[in-house]
């Protein structure tokens, strides 16, 4: 999701999101829908490019194989 201009508005547009994907035949029966494993990162942070990217694949990382990424 694109950032929204503010803290509060981008949680409310995360929370939508995670809605919609619970809500949606194609994606609720998946395991990190189904535990709440979601991920809440900005659009911006994956497709302007530039040297954050990599903050933002090692955060993925993490998230994906916790302990095994420094």
């Amino acid at each position: 999701m694109r950032d929204r201009g503010g803290a509060a508005a981008n949680e409310k547009a995360f929370d939508e999101a995670a809605q919609w994907l619970e809500g949606n035949p194609a994606t609720n029966g998946l395991k990190a829908v189904k535990a709440g494993h979601l991920l809440r990162i900005g659009s911006e942070r994956t497709t302007i490019a530039g040297v954050e990217n990599a903050d933002t694949v090692r955060e993925i990382a993490r998230t994906l194989y916790p302990g095994k990424v420094a």
